[in-house]
């Protein structure tokens, strides 16, 4: 303290630069906790020795303080008197921190921008064989999911309702987005995100819940991207993709004991219940669908350097015990065989470069690196089945591991621990069961199969983790073609919430694949529904793109930047196709179909084919628009930037799509469905004939 004040003292005296310099060397005020009163520092901690670089560090920081140099050095006097009469006065601009009115306590729409798209149920198990994908065509082809920016796949912040639901504890002042970050938001309010400002401790609301994250600054990217559900059904469009907002840090300070670090804040809103959230930087998460219970306070350090996460904070081992589940699921993900699922794995090996490969594999040590598998579709070995089948899947070690975690979890924690443990054993175990549903039909598996998944508990709660919900709807899927059920009927066993989610997640998934008896379905489904929120997603959907709906009425891009208004082709028969570039669906649904339709009715003026790009960014599109590979140039094309405008209204996320427009400029057919020529001329001449008749006997 003496040396303290001595140096204080010194240092206002002093005239030479170098000498202040140097007396300011020999201050330790690295540890100690500041605050400001007046626009001056005072200190309320002991010191220590510190490093050169720290010294710098320090220095570096206080520099960028706005106190003039008389302020500076009459502060310095101040704290100097202040320490001299032992007196240390309270700091009079703490903030007693709350969020914003108007918060929504629990959203009753789960509102947001694109999903990710669906993976193959194998991707994660080993590669799969390209001719499986070469079926994109007359009427099997499977829908691609444009390149977005969540996982990156596709989900951005909607400004609006919940514009103010999430807050950084860094955001009074508004900073326009980097060019990069601009382009993946791709939301309004992108250039008046909150950004950063002086940071205070603040005062926790009561049932409020914050997360800190900090990463190393060398790594720290400009954005990270948190995503939340308040409820939960499937990561995509039509379904629930989740609120999602850009987090921009600020740079730690030795005060905070993250020097070296940046730091990114959130704080959700009040709620009552438990909600998943995930944390992406672009495409890669740094974790996904972990829970986050009321009350929550955690302070997360992604040491990207060293390979490892630390949790501090009340909450922090409920954190780090999900942290350890999800890598003790990765690890036995990494221990299995890697999977080759291919018609015909001889021609797979036929290429010498690649029978080398795998002959190299072969010589490893089988303990470290075991071999791959082939397997044919559906027809997958019986050991196999037998080896998935006769282990119970209550024996997995997750769940003994659980149990012996110690009183730092609540009961609660640990069922949510469970469920999501429950959920990993069947998202690593179905896509291989799933290839052998045939052979589970028959009595030699059917009981086996039924003794596996008796030992699955099937949840009653209000709230089910996303990992398990996902997992036991590809369960329930599976379990009722083996029993030769219809979904009604398979999932008439199970809680109202569990079927509830079951159900809106068959229907909103598939509503345009389905083409006969879609009317039936949704009506049967909504007298099974009555949670509001899920009835919400499937009258919305529903009204949207039932046949006879008014059709969207908002402009697109033309090829030379012009606004279009899809209202001026009112009174024709309209075709619009949405396609993005590398879709190689797109492609094959071009060459195949729509070419040689539009070359059918290309002279028929009553007929408008019009193609809708949805890139990212309107600059890459133009070039393949006119090339014949995803369209014909002589279509009409346009632009919607992924997750805007149209594509929004609609919930269009997976490509290629087609909407058939009536006259009246009204909804016809909405579908995902890739028919045949013949199956598709068949159907714009029944619209376009449709109409005529309709105009014949209703003049006006």
């Amino acid at each position: 303290m003496k040396n303290f004040i001595q140096s204080c003292f010194l240092e206002l005296l002093c005239l030479f630069r170098k000498a202040k310099k140097s007396i300011r060397s020999q201050l330790h005020p690295i540890s100690m906790q500041y605050f400001h009163v007046g626009g001056w520092l005072i200190s309320l901690r002991g010191t220590r020795s510190i490093s050169h670089t720290d010294r710098r560090v320090f220095h570096d920081q206080r520099e960028c303080i706005s106190l003039s140099k008389t302020k500076l050095q009459l502060g310095h006097l101040i704290v100097c008197t202040f320490l001299l009469l032992g007196v240390v006065p309270k700091s009079s601009s703490q903030v007693a921190w709350s969020p914003e009115a108007d918060f929504p306590k629990k959203s009753d729409l789960p509102r947001g921008g694109d999903s990710r798209p669906d993976i193959s149920q194998l991707k994660d198990y080993g590669l799969v064989d390209s001719y499986l994908d070469s079926g994109a065509g007359e009427g099997e082809g499977l829908p691609q999911t444009a390149p977005v920016t969540v996982f990156s796949d596709q989900m951005e912040y909607h400004a609006g309702d919940h514009e103010s639901d999430l807050k950084s504890f860094d955001s009074s002042q508004n900073h326009p987005l980097a060019p990069e970050r601009a382009e993946e938001a791709a939301y309004p309010g992108a250039a008046n995100h909150p950004g950063r400002e002086e940071y205070s401790t603040p005062a926790l609301p009561g049932d409020s819940s914050v997360v800190f994250i900090e990463l190393p600054s060398d790594h720290a990217p400009d954005t990270l991207w948190l995503s939340y559900w308040p409820e939960f059904l499937k990561e995509q469009r039509a379904l629930t993709p989740g609120i999602t907002l850009p987090l921009t840090p600020t740079q730690g300070n030795f005060f905070e004991g993250n020097a070296g670090f940046k730091r990114y804040s959130v704080v959700f809103p009040a709620f009552s219940s438990p909600i998943s959230f995930s944390l992406r930087n672009k495409r890669n998460y740094l974790f996904r669908y972990w829970t986050l219970n009321p009350g929550t306070q955690i302070r997360i350090r992604v040491d990207l350097e060293k390979g490892r996460m630390l949790f501090m904070g009340p909450s922090a081992p409920f954190f780090q015990a999900q942290y350890a589940l999800t890598r003790m699921a990765e690890e036995q993900q990494f221990q299995a065989h890697p999977l080759m699922v291919t018609t015909d794995p001889d021609r797979i090996l036929s290429d010498s470069l690649t029978d080398s490969l795998y002959q190299t594999s072969l010589a490893l040590p089988n303990a470290v690196f075991p071999p791959m598998q082939f397997l044919l579709p559906s027809s997958p070995p019986d050991d196999l089945l037998d080896s998935l089948l006769r282990q119970s899947p209550s024996s997995d070690p997750a769940f003994k591991w659980i149990a012996g975690l110690g009183n730092d979890l609540s009961s609660v924690e640990k069922y949510q621990l469970e469920q999501k443990a429950w959920g990993e054993i069947l998202l690593r175990t179905l896509p291989k069961m799933n290839l052998g549903r045939e052979s589970l039909s028959q009595s030699e598996y059917r009981e086996k199969f039924e003794s596996w998944i008796s030992a699955i508990p099937l949840p009653d709660s209000q709230w089910i983790d996303p990992v398990l919900l996902t997992g036991l709807n590809e369960l329930i899927l599976l379990r009722t073609q083996v029993r030769d059920q219809s979904l009604l009927e398979g999932t008439a066993d199970l809680s109202s919430v569990l079927r509830e989610r079951i159900l809106g997640i068959y229907l909103l998934d598939n509503y345009k694949r389905l083409e006969r008896g879609r009317d039936s379905l949704v009506r049967r489904v909504r007298e099974n529904i009555e949670s509001p929120w899920i009835a919400d997603l499937i009258g919305d959907l529903d009204s949207k793109n039932a046949k006879g709906s008014p059709f969207y009425s908002g402009e697109l891009l033309g090829l030379e930047g012009e606004p279009v208004s899809l209202e001026a082709f009112r009174g024709k028969s309209l075709v619009l196709t949405f396609w993005i570039s590398g879709c190689k669906f797109c492609m094959k649904y071009y060459q195949r179909t729509l070419k040689p339709v539009f070359e059918h009715f290309r002279h028929r003026s009553d007929v408008q084919f019009i193609a809708i790009n949805a890139d990212r960014s309107p600059n890459s599109w133009k070039e393949n628009a006119l090339s014949d590979t995803y369209s014909h140039p002589d279509m009409l094309q346009l632009h919607e930037d992924s997750g805007q405008g149209i594509l929004s209204y609609y919930k269009i996320s997976a490509f290629p799509q087609k909407i058939l427009l009536g006259p009246e400029f009204t909804i016809e057919q909405s579908t995902q469905t890739q028919y045949s020529p013949a199956e598709l001329i068949r159907k714009i001449e029944e619209m376009t004939g449709n109409s005529a008749n309709q105009l014949e006997t209703n003049p006006k």
